[in-house]
């Protein structure tokens, strides 16, 4: 993915963390707009690829989104452990990225919210029943993913 599009979506991400970690909810409005960097990175991908490689910049950023919406069942085999807005971070990330940034993203973020979980719970800050900001843990997990394989 090119820089530009990196860019919009870190953007996206730090204004969700920052509004998850304030409110512990993201409103449906900042969610509906995280089609702007989605919008912007299936776009930039198809123009900064070969001619005979949209198809397959399509069919990657189309698994991305896939497996983003597939974290919506998720929500409603676990009641919401993990939250709505959380899937659609996801799914907005597997739209802008495409899949392999995605599933690296997603363990990241997974990797980085247990060890604070682990964290919170030795010094007793939480206990097994709380919940805390996942989305800070997405955005981390999106530029560990970009520095670590991309290279930004």
């Amino acid at each position: 993915m090119s820089t530009a599009p990196a860019i919009v979506l870190t953007g996206y991400l730090a204004i969700a963390a920052v509004i998850d970690i304030a409110k512990k909810k993201l409103p449906v409005v900042f969610l509906v707009l995280g089609v702007i960097p989605a919008g912007y990175g299936i776009v930039s991908a198809v123009l900064c690829a070969d001619t005979g490689d949209i198809r397959t910049v399509l069919l990657a950023h189309a698994i991305g989104t896939a497996i983003g919406l597939s974290f919506l069942i998720i929500c409603l085999i676990t009641r919401d452990k993990l939250g709505k807005a959380d899937a659609i971070l996801f799914t907005v990330c597997g739209a802008t990225t495409g899949y392999e940034t995605l599933i690296t993203l997603i363990m990241s973020a997974f990797l980085l919210s247990a060890v604070y979980a682990v964290a919170m719970l030795a010094v007793g800050k939480m206990n097994r029943k709380s919940s805390f900001a996942f989305a800070p843990f997405i955005m981390l997990g999106y530029i560990m993913t970009e520095v670590l394989i991309h290279g930004i």
